[in-house]
């Protein structure tokens, strides 16, 4: 997966998770899901918090991309 944003370098995904599930919360639901690891968090953040762009590679991302784990269901509406 290839993503582009104006004024950012591309970032490409791999569909592979990275590390084991970790525990999200979405829309008040408590549930298992893979991180897209930490340069997928830090160009998120850098997009979403322009401040970010200045910062050192080191700085921590206040966002994280992740997806649900496949294994587990979830309804919706």
């Amino acid at each position: 997966l290839m993503l582009l944003a104006p004024g950012m370098s591309p970032l490409s995904l791999n569909h592979e998770p990275i590390g084991p599930p970790v525990s999200v919360t979405i829309w008040g639901e408590t549930m298992p899901a893979f991180d897209a690891g930490d340069a997928a968090g830090r160009w998120f953040s850098r997009f979403l918090m322009p401040t970010l762009a200045t910062a050192p590679a080191s700085a921590s991302a206040n966002y994280r991309l992740v997806r649900f784990d496949p294994a587990q269901r979830r309804a919706s509406n």
